[in-house]
């Protein structure tokens, strides 16, 4: 199943251990979000969200 912080985390070329190091949380959490077992934050969206603009990558909202 792909998820959308997968699909967002794809986008911006991050790994599970760069993206957790830049949410500030366990890798085993990111990890979680990623494959959807557990339900990611809209916190954590909003940041690669906002990464990705940062980059170019999608345009404001």
């Amino acid at each position: 199943m792909t998820t959308t912080y997968r699909n967002l985390l794809e986008a911006t070329g991050l790994s599970l251990r760069g993206a957790a190091r830049f949410h500030g949380v366990a890798y085993e959490t990111a990890r979680s979000w990623a494959s959807g077992r557990r339900n990611t934050p809209p916190g954590a969206l909003n940041e690669l969200e906002q990464l990705l603009q940062a980059m170019g990558r999608i345009k404001r909202k």
